[in-house]
């Protein structure tokens, strides 16, 4: 049997080495793995998971503190307050779905635990199911009836459902047992005023602002937001600048500025809607000195420009707004109404075809097949019309533009067809059945 050479036996030598290696590896993430829990957290007792979760809650490390929360209940479930933690450190990561079964959990454990029905009542009023909040916060009050924050929960739910006379009878009786409490009075205010009850509104922010001026800033701002919403902008003016001379409060300089900006910007488009352009213009220029980069400034002065026919003013406006971070549909179809008005088609389609890769819609299609009419291209106005209707089988405009489309083309029959489908999917359309019956009346003679 021959021997093994010197290079057979170096290779051996080499590879049983970086074997060892491997397995020493091994052996060592095998160690790791067995010190950890399942989801990478050290692995502890039951009472060492709790006492490191509440100490990294109290340093608001709240991942790491759900982790260890976690880890604890996978040794032992059937402690209710763990879950009531569990849930707390959900709210704290704004996950409510987590928070909620955190809190069922509580309840499947401890049905008559007050704190976990408020606050399993807070995550389904915050996940916008006021109905399933309500019943929750119901069941609280049974048990505990005068439990403030419970009965403050209730009146915004009763808001949130237009239940507005039942959220100001029970703040109304709140705020007669507890007249120092700002937020209560706040509140009620908050719910008159969208109640349609702006005067009693108006009464109760000043009643407050009267007994306890410490927070005058916040109650006038409230004040204000009433004025502008009943169409009062000169005292909402007022009130806004009262609010710019004082010191205190939690409003910043900022926001206060935008609000005048926006204030100005609703008396300008109230001036516009009852026919007062210079009234409007005037007001417009006022925002601006407030806040230049405003968006409904310009959206406005687009209007205004349009109703003056002026155009160009028009197109520039929008073109701000598009400028200021708003570039939706909407605006791209509006001037490139613009520049049709001006006839200038060619600008409009440009325009519009600018996103037609990005937002290919059903009205981009109809328009452009609109201005392609417009201009006398026929070919290109029926490819975006039947892209059109593609795209939206019941567009009934379109529908009709592309039988006159197909008739100015000399396509009798496909003109019929638009026609009938137009009256298939609206019966009274006039236009569509006056052309339909000259198509098929005798007078029609298609030229040779």
């Amino acid at each position: 049997m021959p021997g093994i050479n010197s290079s057979t036996y170096i290779y051996l030598l080499v590879l049983g080495l970086l074997t060892l290696i491997a397995v020493g590896i091994v052996v060592a993430i095998l160690k790791v793995q067995q010190g950890r829990s399942g989801s990478g957290v050290p692995r502890l007792s039951y009472r060492e998971h709790l006492k490191e979760a509440d100490q990294l809650y109290k340093q608001y490390h709240y991942a790491e503190a759900l982790q260890h929360y976690l880890a604890a209940i996978r040794i032992s479930n059937k402690d209710h307050m763990v879950h009531y933690r569990i849930g707390r450190v959900y709210m704290m990561l704004k996950d409510l779905s987590g928070a909620e079964r955190a809190y069922l959990n509580v309840l499947r454990l401890a049905p008559d635990f007050s704190e976990a029905l408020y606050e399993l009542a807070q995550v389904y009023y915050r996940h916008k199911n006021p109905k399933i909040a309500l019943s929750y916060v119901n069941k609280l009050l049974l048990q505990s009836p005068s439990h403030i924050p419970g009965l403050k929960l209730k009146a915004h739910i009763l808001a949130e459902l237009e239940e507005f006379d039942q959220s100001a009878a029970l703040l109304k009786e709140l705020v007669e047992q507890n007249p120092n409490n700002a937020d209560l009075v706040l509140l009620l205010g908050s719910v008159l005023h969208k109640a349609g009850k702006w005067q009693e509104a108006l009464q109760t922010y000043q009643t407050l602002l009267d007994s306890d001026p410490s927070d005058s800033k916040n109650v006038r701002f409230q004040i204000y937001q009433v004025y502008v919403d009943e169409g009062m902008f000169e005292k909402a003016i007022a009130t806004l600048n009262q609010i710019l001379t004082e010191e205190t409060g939690t409003i910043s300089q900022t926001k206060l500025r935008t609000e005048m900006a926006n204030c100005y910007c609703r008396k300008a488009d109230d001036s516009f809607e009852r026919g007062l352009l210079n009234d409007a213009m005037e007001s417009y220029n006022k925002a601006k000195e407030w806040d230049e980069n405003h968006q409904g400034i310009y959206m406005g002065l687009g209007k205004l420009y349009c109703q003056q026919e002026d155009y160009d003013k028009a197109s520039e406006a929008y073109k701000r707004v598009m400028d200021l971070g708003v570039a939706d549909e909407s605006l791209y179809l509006e001037i490139a109404s613009i520049y049709e008005r001006m006839d200038r088609f060619d600008e409009a389609i440009s325009y519009l075809k600018s996103i037609e890769r990005t937002n290919p819609s059903a009205q981009i299609f109809y328009y452009l097949g609109t201005l392609y009419g417009l201009k006398g291209d026929m070919e290109n106005c029926i490819d975006y019309l039947n892209k059109t209707i593609h795209r939206s089988p019941r567009f009934v405009d379109a529908y009709y533009n592309l039988g006159v489309a197909y008739e100015q083309h000399k396509r009798i029959k496909e003109a019929i067809n638009m026609y009938k489908k137009v009256l298939e999917l609206d019966s009274s359309h006039e236009e569509a059945k006056a052309n339909l019956k000259f198509l098929k009346s005798k007078q029609y003679k298609p030229s040779v």
